[in-house]
């Protein structure tokens, strides 16, 4: 901090000020000069700091979880936002302001809270197929798995023309497929010698169509800016077609059945933000107002 004492042409002699007045002048152009910054100082000493739930250790870690922090790092204002796991509890330390840390705090409840979900949404779907494993293995029986077509026009895409698909399918698992045509809906029968081959040839051709319903005040929200929202969940999910009726507020997927399964999952945690976003941007425009 200094104070300019005189000018002589282009240049400026300052006095910088020091714990005892005034110091010595120093000589500058006018480009190196500013004002002083009417701003509060940013308190460096103001952190925080949250403990990362047992289970969710692992996502913190990951590259997922850290870009996941750099975004909240970011939204919420903080100087910094990373995970720690050097002490006896792992946690995310927060460096910033008090309003930020305080935003920054809540945002993580909101991340914790969807990655706890989807965390334990794989665990269930672990525990079902190992439970599966050991009842066909105590069974001692020749695999297969079937399931009913929901949705007849699906059909076509488990054959393929001219068979392609089903016939492709089955080379790559060694496995028979049958589409047995009734009355009632389709099913498909797996059988193969082994789990995995049958698990993976039903993966593989089990489509199907969902519709969902987006309430009114979501439907901007999930749709995205020129429906980029729609086009990153079809694309991080593998859906084949993704569109959205503005006639009656309705999204149609048509997919395999774990591409479906994992938009569904998308679309869930992004519209539970919306509400945290929004109490946000209302904030914030109070705060804007009150400046």
């Amino acid at each position: 901090l200094g104070t300019v004492s005189k000018v002589k042409g282009e240049f400026y002699f300052v006095a910088i000020h020091t714990d005892k007045g005034k110091g010595p002048e120093r000589i500058h152009e006018k480009e190196h000069l500013r004002p002083v910054c009417d701003a509060q100082p940013i308190d460096l000493s103001s952190t925080s700091s949250k403990t990362i739930p047992d289970e969710m250790v692992g996502w913190a870690t990951s590259l997922d979880g850290r870009e996941c922090f750099r975004f909240l790092q970011a939204k919420a204002g903080l100087l910094m936002c990373y995970p720690d796991t050097n002490g006896s509890l792992p946690k995310v330390q927060l460096v910033g302001n008090a309003e930020a840390i305080r935003v920054a705090r809540l945002m993580l409840d909101i991340h914790f809270y969807h990655q706890n979900n989807i965390q334990a949404y794989h665990h269930r779907r672990e525990t079902y197929v190992n439970r599966l494993e050991e009842l066909k293995a105590e069974m001692n029986v020749k695999e297969m798995e079937q399931f009913e077509v929901e949705d007849e026009s699906m059909v076509g895409l488990i054959i393929g023309k001219n068979g392609q698909n089903i016939n492709a399918v089955q080379e790559k698992f060694d496995v028979k497929i049958d589409v047995v045509k009734t009355s009632g809906p389709t099913t498909v029968k797996i059988r193969g010698d082994s789990k995995d081959a049958v698990l993976g040839a039903r993966a593989e051709v089990e489509f199907m169509s969902r519709d969902i319903i987006i309430a009114e005040d979501q439907v901007g929200w999930v749709l995205g800016k020129g429906w980029k929202n729609l086009e990153d969940i079809k694309e991080k999910a593998g859906v084949m077609r993704i569109n959205f009726s503005a006639r009656d507020n309705t999204l149609s997927m048509v997919g395999l059945r774990s591409a479906i399964e994992t938009a569904e999952l998308l679309l869930e945690s992004h519209t539970q933000y919306q509400q945290v976003y929004d109490d946000m941007n209302r904030e914030e425009r109070v705060l804007n107002e009150s400046l």
